[in-house]
């Protein structure tokens, strides 16, 4: 009986040893020879164990055989069978764990790359739209300024060619062409009333691409005009000339530099 148990106890300071043993030299060389992230690392090593633990199972029953009775053996090796299996499925279940674990933290870190990304894009998208409705607020504002100025010089040209037509001078031409200035200043207002909203809704659009088509159009259309009714007052100017140099030539050259230098700053000023 005494036999036996030290035969057990030999058996089982062998297993451990023998595990140990395995364990150290298949860690050192793991370690060693395979440079991967640490869980990969630990799935691996944890299976190796398992193997190594197997083939110590085997080693052991091999050498029971020739120091216990065939049922002492049979006992052991069972027990030891038990234990091996044991320790492969909690590697193996370590291991699943250890996998979906990592793949939970990679699905997270990825949809949270995705939301930052989505944020950033609707950020830009935002920056940018505003960006071209203020630049579109600000061309607006200089084309009212512009037609506000129109305005100025036509008051202007009227006031020079009535003076000159209560010095006798003939002027009709010169009214004709204020009164389609004046005309056309009018509407070009009721245009500039519609370009903001032009903005706003190609800003909103769901087919920017289209809406922003017909608020470029707008606004060339408005510029074509400011430059048409510059045109206008150029050609009235021409005649207030004509009208003053009719009257004598001091009176002509005053009235001239008057009207060119308000023409030239409302020109200057519009073509910017």
């Amino acid at each position: 009986m005494k036999k036996n148990i030290y035969t057990g106890t030999a058996l089982v300071a062998m297993f451990a040893v023998t595990v140990g043993s395995v364990h150290a030299q298949t860690n050192a060389g793991y370690i060693r020879e395979t440079p991967r992230s640490a869980q990969v690392e630990t799935d691996m090593r944890l299976q190796a164990e398992a193997s190594a633990e197997s083939r110590a199972v085997a080693q052991v029953e091999t050498r029971a055989q020739g120091s216990a009775t065939t049922s002492e053996r049979q006992a052991q090796a069972a027990e030891l069978r038990v234990l091996a299996q044991e320790r492969v499925q909690t590697t193996t279940r370590q291991v699943a764990e250890n996998r979906e674990a990592a793949l939970a933290a990679r699905d997270e870190k990825r949809a949270e790359i995705e939301a930052r990304i989505a944020a950033k894009k609707l950020a830009i998208t935002n920056e940018m739209f505003t960006r071209i409705a203020e630049r579109v607020r600000r061309a607006a504002q200089r084309i009212e300024d512009a037609a506000t100025r129109l305005t100025d010089a036509s008051a202007l040209l009227r006031t020079r060619a009535e003076a000159f037509e209560e010095k006798g001078a003939d002027v009709s031409a010169t009214m004709t062409a204020l009164t389609a200035v004046d005309a056309r200043i009018a509407t070009l207002k009721v245009s500039l009333v519609d370009l903001p909203e032009d903005a706003e809704l190609a800003v909103s659009s769901s087919t920017p691409a289209e809406a922003w088509a017909t608020a470029r159009a707008d606004f060339a259309a408005v510029i074509a005009e400011v430059h048409a009714i510059r045109a206008l007052i150029n050609e009235a100017a021409a005649t207030i000339k004509e009208a003053a140099r009719s009257l004598g030539a001091r009176p002509a050259v005053e009235a001239e530099a008057e009207v060119d230098a308000e023409v030239d700053a409302e020109a200057t000023t519009t073509s910017e």
